[in-house]
């Protein structure tokens, strides 16, 4: 048996007859080695770490809930966070729509305004023409006069 660098007190309980072995007590509680190693060692199973020890079968419940809820609040921001983006989209989508429809009516204002202009330069034309045709329906009466 190994020497613990604490020396516990220890009490002879009784002699056994053959006179060469005693039983002593300790004041420390010892538990077996393999109930030791059972509680002290996790395993992790399907992602979840659970204590491998029988009689800690509620603190295991009570870990899985834990984790339960922690996925339960992940899954809901996540929601949440789709939410969002969907809203998100939808907006832009609208916005998009919105600068579509904007970008047509300038054209479509851009082509009326070339119109104006090439109307008002065949109206500026035909009064050129007018005039022009004045001034030599003027030359030709004075010739004929």
């Amino acid at each position: 048996m190994p020497v613990n660098k604490e020396e516990v007190p220890r009490q002879i309980i009784a002699e056994v007859p053959s006179g060469s072995k005693t039983i002593e007590a300790t004041n420390k509680i010892t538990t077996p080695a393999r109930s030791r190693q059972n509680r002290s060692v996790l395993i992790r199973k399907n992602g979840m770490d659970y204590l491998k020890n029988k009689h800690d079968k509620q603190y295991n419940l009570r870990e899985r809930e834990l984790a339960l809820e922690e996925k339960k609040v992940e899954l809901e921001d996540k929601r949440l966070q789709l939410e969002q983006r969907k809203i998100q989209l939808q907006e832009n989508k609208w916005e998009n729509e919105f600068n579509e429809r904007k970008l047509k009516m300038e054209l479509e204002l851009q082509h009326i305004r070339t119109q104006v202009s090439q109307s008002n330069n065949s109206i500026a034309l035909i009064e050129s023409q007018a005039k022009v045709i004045e001034t030599l329906l003027k030359r030709l009466e004075r010739y004929e006069n």
